[in-house]
């Protein structure tokens, strides 16, 4: 299928236009979406001739003959001044095939050996698109035959993205790409601690607000039951508290009060089921004292008329 100007600006990439300007000099400038950027003052030379044409193979909708083309320039020209820029091209031609995986080996190149070019940030954003690509299911072809998973693909580029742009809005976004992908994985430790270091990190972002919420569902999921550990009920509650004072009024009132009542009925049934343990175990001080603090802490729960039951049948303390 051949490959539309429009298609080839949407991943950053439309190619090079060499302008001639004075002289023999001329300069070189990026097409991106938002206009024009001069990158560098380009020299005539064999190896930018061919690396132009290679380029322009790629603009007009011939992917694979690209590819050939700049892997046969990178081969000839191992220290070219343009090295970065072909390996970006050619990440770029093996993405438009649909061969994620093999782009983003050669954009580890571009990140790895020319992490200060002009072509680094282009080639992290393209990073970020494919990691999105693997984390919502795309398969990545292995040995050229079998489709595996790209998941752990994907969640490599996103964590050495935190590393590689630390502050970004592409580092926050990767954030909360990655815990939303452990959450709907069922993965809810990862889940919430991916969800607490976007919230640490970037306190203003734009997603701390849902990362608050989704934090606090990854805590509530984690509750496996009234006789397993109660700390991931107790941080969902507090979590849920936390978001309903900093969001009056939020349009998830209902659902924050419905998961705040269910948490409160857990919490009371554990109470009360604490209390009948000491009360089989004949101490029935201790018994009488969780009894108590069901009627305390949660009136409002079905537990606490049956602790009142219970506190009637042990007698005054």
């Amino acid at each position: 299928m051949k490959i539309s100007v429009n298609n080839i600006l949407a991943v950053s990439v439309l190619g090079v236009i060499v302008g001639w300007m004075g002289s023999a000099q001329a300069k070189e400038w990026l097409l991106e979406p938002e206009g024009e950027r001069e990158i560098r003052p380009a020299q005539a030379s064999p190896d930018r001739d061919a690396l132009d044409q290679a380029e322009q193979v790629l603009i007009e909708g011939q992917p694979a003959k690209a590819t050939k083309l700049l892997n046969k320039w990178l081969k000839k020209s191992p220290r070219s001044p343009y090295r970065a820029e072909a390996l970006y091209y050619v990440s770029q031609s093996l993405e438009h095939q649909g061969k994620l995986y093999q782009a983003f080996e050669k954009y580890e190149q571009l990140l790895e050996r020319y992490s200060n070019s002009e072509f680094s940030r282009l080639g992290l954003e393209a990073e970020f698109e494919i990691a999105e690509k693997f984390l919502s299911g795309t398969k990545r072809r292995a040995l050229g035959i079998f489709k595996v998973s790209g998941e752990g693909v994907g969640i490599n580029i996103i964590e050495k993205l935190q590393e590689r742009r630390p502050g970004s809005l592409l580092a926050e976004k990767g954030l909360m790409l990655l815990g939303n992908y452990y959450l709907q994985k069922k993965l809810y430790p990862e889940a919430a601690d991916t969800y607490n270091l976007l919230i640490t990190e970037y306190p203003s972002s734009v997603y701390v607000r849902q990362a608050r919420l989704r934090a606090a569902k990854a805590y509530m999921n984690m509750f496996e039951g009234i006789s397993k550990d109660p700390v991931p009920l107790i941080e969902a509650r507090e979590r849920l508290l936390q978001y309903r004072q900093l969001y009056q009024g939020d349009e998830q009132s209902n659902e924050i009060e419905a998961m705040l009542a269910k948490i409160n009925e857990l919490q009371a049934e554990r109470d009360y089921e604490t209390g009948r343990f000491y009360e089989r175990t004949r101490k029935k001080q201790a018994g009488r004292f969780y009894y108590e603090q069901v009627l305390e802490r949660w009136p409002r729960s079905k537990w606490a008329a049956k602790a009142q039951n219970k506190l009637g049948k042990l007698g005054p303390a």
